[in-house]
């Protein structure tokens, strides 16, 4: 008999409270105190996958070779356990996404959407997930539930992954087709429960219902602005250049969470704590070469010498919902922004029967811009996830 693996699930939600060393009790609550559950009050969101790898890590070790044992091993043992893995989804913005957004960010703030009249969409919101300009360590404390079935019925195993934090988030965008979302955790505390189903009543606040089709965030209706690349010497090669085409985008959001063994501590099996240790953000972008200002401002800074000059600008880039929220003038839609990125050029390939492409990569800075944060995610959706204000970041 066979498993088809596509019957099990990913859930996540963001945590009250560290559990630290107590039991994970994956209930939802509005309140982070010992008798009540251990996530905000808004609960688990289910969110479709293509792959899910999250699962626990043992730190195993084999004993060393002792004088008077056999030439085989004698004895392996294990120091503890934490939890690592992700999950690959295509980007749906109907809610769930948020969750995951605000964890790999640090914070959120929300305002309504505004027409063309300045009048606003009472129930559609921009939602911003950003690293906080205070304190860029805040990363709040989440959980993920996965679903593994059983070979037939509604049995499986369901495990319960508490006290993790995301130290990777990678969005790719196409030329065509819904943007993709890799990310990954790295936690401390992993639980199984043999008895939950993967379907039938909502259990510990799963809820059945996957977000439809009609939020997934598509290429074709995005969009790529690189606004700031301006010369005043140099105007003929580049003024404001915003018209770029690209045939894919990639943002790699990276938190360098400290590593487990480094928070091992004497008593425990798990580690005893997860920082970010530092953030990056990497973007690689491909253009379809089109004419060469921007290839000469960046290496040559329009003159006709190699320029040591780092160039600099903002950037965003959107991506969109093919329709209209329902009941909605605007669409569903998530751009990402950074104020201060640095850029670089590979040189441009030249082959036969092709044609011309090459790739430039962006770093991005903390910013010389006091209160704005290094990077931003704008999300359109009509919730306004007032119940983040619960979430535990320590």
């Amino acid at each position: 008999m066979s498993t088809p693996s596509q019957r099990g699930h990913l859930a996540w939600a963001i945590q009250n409270k560290k559990v630290d060393s107590g039991t994970f009790n994956p209930a939802a609550s509005a309140t982070a105190t010992a008798n009540n559950g251990d996530v905000i009050a808004a609960g688990w969101f289910r969110h479709r996958a293509e792959t899910v790898n999250i699962g626990v890590n043992d730190f195993y070790d084999v004993l060393p070779q002792e004088v008077g044992g056999s030439l085989f091993v004698n004895s392996t043992y294990k120091n503890g356990s934490f939890v690592a893995g992700g999950g690959r989804i295509y980007t749906r913005l109907e809610e769930s996404l948020g969750y995951l957004l605000f964890a790999a960010a640090g914070t959120h703030s929300a305002v309504a959407v505004a027409t063309a009249t300045a009048d606003p969409l009472s129930d559609v919101y921009t939602n911003t997930f950003a690293v906080s300009t205070s304190d860029e360590t805040r990363m709040p404390w989440m959980a993920l539930r996965k679903f593994t079935p059983a070979a037939s019925g509604q049995d499986g195993a369901t495990e319960y992954f508490a006290d993790c934090k995301v130290n990777m988030l990678t969005l790719n965008v196409p030329a065509m087709g819904p943007t993709m979302a890799e990310f990954s955790v790295i936690g401390r505390k992993p639980t199984v429960v043999a008895s939950e189903v993967a379907t039938g009543a909502t259990v510990n606040g799963v809820a059945n219902a996957f977000e439809s089709g009609a939020s997934l965030a598509h290429s074709c209706t995005g969009e790529i602005l690189l606004p700031g690349f301006t010369n005043s010497q140099a105007a003929a090669y580049i003024a404001d250049w915003s018209g770029g085409k690209f045939t894919s985008a990639q943002i790699m959001i990276a938190n360098n969470i400290s590593q487990p063994d480094q928070q091992m501590v004497i008593g425990a099996y798990h580690p005893d704590d997860l920082v970010p240790l530092s953030r990056a953000v990497q973007l690689r972008l491909i253009y379809k070469w089109t004419d060469p200002k921007l290839y000469r401002k960046l290496l040559y800074n329009g003159s006709t010498s190699w320029s040591p000059i780092v160039q600099n600008s903002e950037i965003s880039i959107k991506t969109a919902s093919v329709d209209n929220i329902s009941g909605e003038t605007v669409p569903y839609s998530m751009k990402f922004t950074a104020k201060d990125v640095d850029w670089t050029m590979s040189p441009p390939q030249l082959a036969g029967n092709n044609l011309l492409f090459t790739e430039f990569t962006g770093i991005v800075r903390s910013g010389n811009n006091s209160g704005v944060p290094a990077w931003k995610i704008d999300l359109v959706n009509k919730k306004q996830y007032t119940n983040l204000s619960t979430a535990a970041a320590y």
